[in-house]
């Protein structure tokens, strides 16, 4: 999810997003902060937040933009099966390539 502190919306939706990372063991879910990774979100073409994306390695395999759940869970459960990861060095590599981006 690309979002930032001062985004109200990203507020919103964040706790949910935090859920659905607890529930669904097989994805890795990162949050990137836009102001803190600002080449990664421009590279990305975010234009507006909350923005997710959704990869498989690297390829980009959907997106969506807003804090509808409801729409967020419908993608989910579409992709799930497509997104799959067990590779759990993924969550560290994301992050760090977040950070590296924010410097």
């Amino acid at each position: 999810m690309f979002s930032a502190e001062w985004c109200g919306n990203c507020r919103m939706i964040r706790p949910h997003f935090y859920n659905l990372s607890e529930q669904l063991n097989n994805i890795v879910f990162v949050e990137v902060d836009v102001d803190d990774a600002e080449p990664l979100a421009r590279s990305s073409g975010i234009t507006c937040m909350p923005t997710f994306h959704f990869y498989k390695r690297e390829t980009k395999m959907g997106e969506f933009s807003g804090t509808k759940r409801e729409k967020l869970e419908h993608l989910l459960d579409e992709l799930q099966p497509r997104l799959g990861s067990t590779d759990s060095s993924l969550k560290t590599q994301w992050q760090r390539i977040a950070s590296q981006d924010g410097d």
